[in-house]
């Protein structure tokens, strides 16, 4: 029995490049050196991450 062709219900999978994997692990291994260096120091790891980057991104 053939198979029938059908329209395709999902979208293929495309592996994304080597650098884009580096830059995206790079960025999450920075914000947990950063937690690791504000929860030593300060004792307030995501709090200030949170508010560092808050400070960063605001208008003005």
């Amino acid at each position: 029995m053939a198979a029938e062709s059908s329209p395709a219900l999902s979208l293929p999978y495309h592996e994304p490049a080597i650098d884009t994997i580096l830059i995206l692990s790079s960025f999450l291994l920075s914000l947990n050196l950063i937690n690791w260096a504000l929860d030593n120091s300060v004792f307030c790891g995501l709090v200030g991450q949170e508010s560092s980057t808050a400070r960063q991104w605001a208008p003005g």
